[in-house]
Order: structure tokens, then sequence, then C-alpha cells
């Protein structure tokens, strides 16, 4: 006979399998392909590919209510995880390192950010190990627990110090405030990236092009596993809507014909995980003159994965304020988490063959993008320094995101409510925190190696 246990994990996997498929159904075979071969990399990788088993299984978990009430909704990142974390050069032309990613973002209780980032957090650890006092390399989880405490008190410390001021307006997350090893990468990214090293990277002038470009002065460089060609259909669907994108455009840059003129275009494909397969594009504009040219980023954006958990009365506020319009969810979310937004952020409305009409975000491919290998910290200390950062960085993010960016989304004050319900109880806060963190990363463990044995009948 089979014992309960069995039969849960029978169940599991069934249920995960079949989860598996209805979220990736879409996908054509090759992209499906690509996207299970990067997701049984590692446990992790399944983690970043897999968002919707996080959300089925914790959307609606009972815990969120000891320190969660009504008035602890904020725009949340949604995907959160370390990989989202990122250089890029802001709108200022500053080096940053901060979020970078906000495909699933929607307004949803600010806990699930933190039990997200903090399940990644024992994942990474768990594959990569972290510096010990004896130079070694540790993967144990006592040496993990330190990490996610740092993380979530880090979290709660700045956002109480947020609590009835707009500093958080203000914060950047540069050289001249990022320490240790953080301080180091962003140097080394700034000598290494650049704008003229992005556009040497991704484009080619006509004269040296196999295929020379009738739109402009450059072609993207088509490369069989990046870029791929368009069809002038797909061209001309796309440039015949960068009109009506220049008028969502909120940053300092306003649209003219000459500067958002269409150089190249380009299918961009095996980009990242839980997104491989959507849609996208990388056009190249003219830009402000020669060596001048931007790269833009328009992607696909379907309905976010958390819509589905939410309860009923906050998708009808959702359905109220951006219908089938995701695009533009992104676009408020994006502006609702970061200082200095890109100013090329917007969207568009495509209708592109073989496909049904869509909404498309649209943002700049920026220089310095890079993400931070763990690999290179060096001592204990530069790990508690790296989960204090990203506490900071996302306590930051959440208490610009509420009711001071705009009460249409967010009524409250996020700062002052969670401040005022785990006033006296951080440890209490920490401890749930780490608990669900340990308790789901052995989850995504199981569900990983079922993934890995079910692999053929996933096709």
């Amino acid at each position: 006979m089979k014992s309960d246990i069995d039969r849960f994990m029978a169940d599991r996997s069934r249920f995960v399998l079949e989860a598996l498929q209805a979220a990736n159904h879409h996908l054509s075979d090759r992209d499906r392909r690509a996207k299970y071969t990067k997701m049984a990399q590692s446990a992790f990788r399944f983690y970043r590919g897999s968002n919707h088993l996080f959300w089925a299984d914790l959307g609606r978990d009972p815990r969120r209510q000891q320190f969660g009430s009504d008035r602890t909704t904020i725009w949340i990142q949604g995907d959160l995880h370390t990989d989202n974390y990122g250089t890029y050069e802001n709108d200022d032309g500053v080096l940053v390192y901060d979020l970078n990613d906000f495909d699933e973002s929607v307004v949803a209780d600010y806990q699930f950010d933190l039990w997200r980032m903090a399940i990644s957090i024992v994942l990474m650890v768990r594959q990569y190990g972290i510096p010990d006092d004896n130079g070694s390399n540790t993967k144990t989880d006592q040496a993990i627990k330190p990490l996610i405490d740092e993380f979530t008190e880090s979290y709660l410390d700045h956002l109480g110090a947020y609590r009835g001021n707009a500093q958080e307006k203000k914060v950047v997350f540069d050289t001249q405030r990022l320490e240790g090893p953080l301080d180091r990468f962003l140097d080394r990214v700034e000598k290494q990236y650049g704008r003229q090293q992005l556009l040497e990277k991704w484009t080619i002038a006509p004269s040296e092009a196999n295929d020379a470009s009738p739109y402009g002065r450059f072609n993207l460089v088509k490369r069989a596993d990046k870029l791929v060609a368009v069809t002038e259909e797909e061209r001309q669907a796309i440039a015949h809507q960068f009109p009506h994108y220049g008028t969502t455009l909120t940053g300092k840059v306003d649209y003219n014909p000459e500067q958002f003129h269409l150089c190249d275009l380009a299918r961009r494909i095996n980009a990242g995980t839980g997104s491989l397969g959507v849609q996208r594009y990388y056009a190249l504009i003219a830009g402000d003159g020669p060596q001048q040219e931007r790269i833009l980023d328009i992607k696909h954006q379907p309905t976010p994965t958390p819509y589905v958990y939410m309860a009923e009365g906050d998708r009808q506020i959702y359905d109220q304020l951006f219908g089938d319009n995701h695009a533009l969810r992104h676009s408020v979310a994006y502006r609702a988490l970061t200082n200095h937004t890109d100013d090329y952020l917007g969207w568009m409305h495509l209708t592109l063959p073989d496909h049904p009409p869509g909404y498309f975000s649209v943002r700049e491919l920026m220089p310095h993008m890079e993400a931070f290998d763990l690999d290179t910290l060096k001592k204990p200390k530069d790990a508690l320094t790296m989960a204090a950062t990203w506490g900071h960085i996302l306590a930051a993010a959440h208490a610009r995101a509420d009711k001071n960016f705009d009460v249409a989304y967010v009524t409250h004050s996020i700062d002052q409510e969670v401040d005022k319900i785990t006033a006296g109880q951080h440890q209490e806060f920490r401890a749930l925190v780490r608990a669900i963190a340990f308790e789901y990363a052995d989850q995504v463990q199981q569900d990983w190696d079922g993934f890995l044995a079910a692999q053929l009948h996933l096709g």
C-alpha cells in the first residue's frame, strides 16, 4: 500500500506536470524545449521559469494575514529573485543597481516580494555557496539563515526610516551609496560596458553587413541564437505604431519622427527563462545622431501571473484600470517602483501576422545591464552586505510606489502601515519569512527533481 506521503508526492508531481503544460502550451515546440532545457539546469532556474507554481502555492497562504491587511497592498515586483536585481544606466545617465524587471508587477500584498526573494536566496546559496570564516565555500542552511534575516530586517528598518518623509524618492543606488562587493561591481561594469559597446554588440554598419538595411545607417546583427530577421509585414506593423507609442511616453523625451526613425528591426529569441518564447523585438532607432542610436525592447505583455490568484474584488479593480492592456500596467508599475525611470518607457498595440492582437511594452535596451555573480563573493560580510542591500532596494521601491505615486492605484502609505503592523515583532516577522523560505525551497527542489524525471512527457 502507498503511504500518505507517497500519494501526496504522486499527486504533487501530477499537479506540477499539468501546471507546466498549461503555462507553456502556447509556446512553439522549439521555444518550449529551450525553456525546459534552461529550467533543467538547476532548482533555481526551475524556480525562475515557474513563477505560476509560487503563486498557486502561496498566493492565498493564510500566513500573510499575520503581518498583512487590506492596507498593506502595494505595487510589487511580482517575480522577485536575485537575478531581477541588476545594473543599468538610469535616465540621468547614472549607473545604478536596482530592480530591473516589471513584467509580473501588480498591486498585491508586500509580503509576496519578500517571500519570493527569500526563497531565491536559499536556492542560490544551495547551488553556489557563500564564503565562510575559514575561507571555504559553504552551502549549509545554517549559513543561509543570517542572510535571510539580514535581508528581512534591512527591509523593515529602511521601510520604517522612510515613514513620514519622501526620502525614498531621492535615494539612488549608485557607487556613492553602495558598499563592498556592489561598489566594486559597479566600478567594473562602468569600465567595461557603455552605450558605444552596446551598439557594437548589437549593430553593424550597412557597408559591413551582408544585407545592408534600406531603412537607416546601421543594421541589427542577425544571429540565429539571439536576433532573427522579421518579415516586411512585421516591420510595417511596428513602424505604423511608433507615432502612437510616442503619445505614451512620460519621461523627458518627446516623440519626433527623426529621432524615432526605425533604422532596423529584428525578433529577439532565447531571452530570459520565465518569459522565454514571448513575442519580442529589438528596434534600432536613429536617436540624436551618429553613434547616438538607441535600441528599443518591444515585448508582448500577457496577463501577469499573479492576476489569477488575486481576490475577486482586486481582479475587478485591475480590469477597471487596465482591461486587457497589460503593457499599460507594466508602464505604470515600472514608474511606480523606480526612480529616474527610463525616458523611452511606453507601450503600443500590435496586430502581427499569425498572432492575435496584443499590447507590447516598449523600453530602452540600456547600457551596463549586468547581473551580479554571487560566485565573486570573497568574505562572509560581503554576502551580508548583499542581503542588506537587496532589502533596502526593495523597501525603497515599495515606499515610493504607494499613495505618494498615485492614489488611483494605492490609497495608503505602505511604510506607515508595515512599520505599525510589525512594531515590536521584527523577530517574529523574520522567523515567518525564514520558515517560508526554507519550506518552499525544499518544495522547489522536490518539484525540480520531478520535472527532470518527467521531461520526456513534457515534450
